[in-house]
């Protein structure tokens, strides 16, 4: 799975998670950030190409 997102956000209280052959592209390449989380495997981050970026700030997304 790959999922691409401005910023990869956060995750609280988790216990025993995985992620096989997860992606997470971000704009800045930052991780997520694990807030009172135990045993939580983190999916492999990648920075956006900044190309991808800038045909994204045009779109708007569905609420």
């Amino acid at each position: 799975m790959t999922i691409e997102t401005q910023t990869a956000g956060s995750i609280a209280y988790a216990e025993d998670w995985t992620m096989d052959n997860v992606i997470v592209r971000t704009q800045d390449g930052k991780p997520v950030q694990l807030k009172n989380c135990s045993r939580v495997e983190l999916p492999r981050f990648e920075r956006l190409a900044e190309e991808t970026v800038r045909q994204d700030s045009g779109k708007e997304s569905a609420s």
